[in-house]
């Protein structure tokens, strides 16, 4: 996977967002329109909304020892283990969002056109392996999103998929700096940086978000 993050093919001047090209180990060109921290945050917003933790009522116990007189529910295993599954979906159902929204892909004319051209190979594989009932999606798990690569992070060189890459790409803008507005005086504003594991949480409240694909 082929990647210059610093290609600008689109004009700022013109209002629009720079975009990144990436070539995959399949040969597809994805032009990446980096999202922006407002339309991230509302990506997770909805995700929640769509995916509830389930009721913690039922999952407290009583105790004597507690001023509250019962012990969270985010103390038992049970409730825990529920959460994490939504935590799954709502990441799940976000990076499917982000695809979506960032990615075009300019060899082709529309969708219908790449699912075409890539109808016969997943044919192929059909033949051995199970297929979504969205075909959209057997397109970009089987076909386009093929590879892995090694990326450079906080705790060294990992080994990810070409899709999270992408995903990443996307919502850069969520680990680079938060604006904030000065509240004193002068209308200024303060470029704010914050390190990844704080930025993460300050812009992240949905435990999901950080799932590797």
């Amino acid at each position: 996977m082929n990647d210059n993050t610093n290609g600008k093919l689109t004009e700022n001047g013109a209002g629009l967002p720079s975009v990144i090209e990436v070539i995959t180990q399949s040969g597809v060109q994805i032009f990446i329109t980096p999202l922006s921290l407002f339309t991230i945050q509302a990506l997770i917003n909805k995700s929640e909304t769509e995916f509830p933790y389930p009721d913690d009522k039922p999952y407290r116990e009583a105790s004597d020892l507690i001023a509250s007189g019962f012990i969270p529910a985010s103390e038992n295993p049970e409730y825990q283990a529920l959460c994490k599954a939504v935590d799954g979906q709502r990441a799940q159902w976000q990076h499917d969002a982000i695809i979506e929204l960032a990615c075009k892909y300019p060899q082709w004319q529309s969708r219908t056109e790449m699912m075409a051209h890539f109808r016969p190979r997943l044919e192929e594989l059909r033949t051995y392996v199970e297929m979504h009932e969205d075909e959209w999606r057997n397109v970009l798990e089987h076909c386009v999103f093929t590879g892995t690569l090694d990326v450079r992070g906080d705790e060294g060189v990992v080994r990810t998929t070409e899709r999270h890459r992408v995903i990443q790409l996307a919502r850069q803008n969520m680990n680079i700096a938060l604006l904030m507005p000065e509240v004193i005086s002068g209308m200024r504003v303060f470029r704010v940086s914050v390190s990844g594991t704080a930025s993460r949480e300050l812009a992240r409240p949905s435990r999901g978000l950080e799932k590797r694909d």
